[in-house]
């Protein structure tokens, strides 16, 4: 016969048999939180395209995501980091992007918007991707941590995908390479 003991059963814990002491985190309502001003700028952005108010002037965060830090090209960036394999899905996903940017740069929220996503992507690649990279992991591990950064990304715009598409992320990501913000090989 097994002995039962109840000494560390507090009022709230009143069970028959099984008490449940786990903790449910709810990831949706955490992405929500955190994307509150994301959502906030694809709103904005909507109802400045909607009302055709546009400008003249650049978004200094979009500026430095698009200055070059070298002159490699995304080419040979790819190849020394033998990812070679990549590099037709990355230049046509780089280019969707640099066309859709094009589109929505004339937007003051636009800028705002797309220079977020490319934060987001540099840091969540720094964070996630290039240690990976350091510690030598496989290919595999990588383009698992990569495919996360993009799903991430995607489940964060929510209902919001018909402003920027799945694939801009992809090409987000490239176009850092491209600029060199992000580097693929080991330093």
């Amino acid at each position: 016969m097994t002995d039962i003991h109840q000494e560390h059963i507090t009022a709230n814990q009143v069970a028959g048999r099984d008490i449940d002491n786990s903790t449910t985190i709810n990831h949706a309502t955490i992405i929500n939180v955190i994307n509150q001003p994301l959502k906030r700028l694809i709103k904005k952005f909507r109802e400045e395209s909607e009302n055709g108010i546009t400008t003249q002037e650049n978004d200094s965060f979009l500026c430095f995501f698009q200055s070059e830090v070298d002159a490699i090209g995304l080419q040979k960036k790819l190849e020394r980091a033998n990812m070679g394999a990549k590099l037709q899905r990355a230049m046509a996903s780089k280019e969707y992007f640099i066309k859709e940017l094009n589109k929505k740069k004339f937007y003051k929220t636009g800028q705002e918007l797309y220079a977020t996503l490319l934060h987001k992507i540099y840091h969540g690649f720094n964070q996630n991707i290039k240690p990976l990279i350091e510690n030598e992991e496989p290919a595999s591990v990588i383009d698992s941590a990569e495919s996360t950064l993009i799903n991430n990304l995607a489940l964060e715009l929510g209902d919001d995908l018909d402003i920027i598409k799945p694939c801009e992320f992809d090409g987000m990501l490239y176009f850092l390479t491209g600029k060199c913000h992000i580097k693929w090989d080991k330093d």
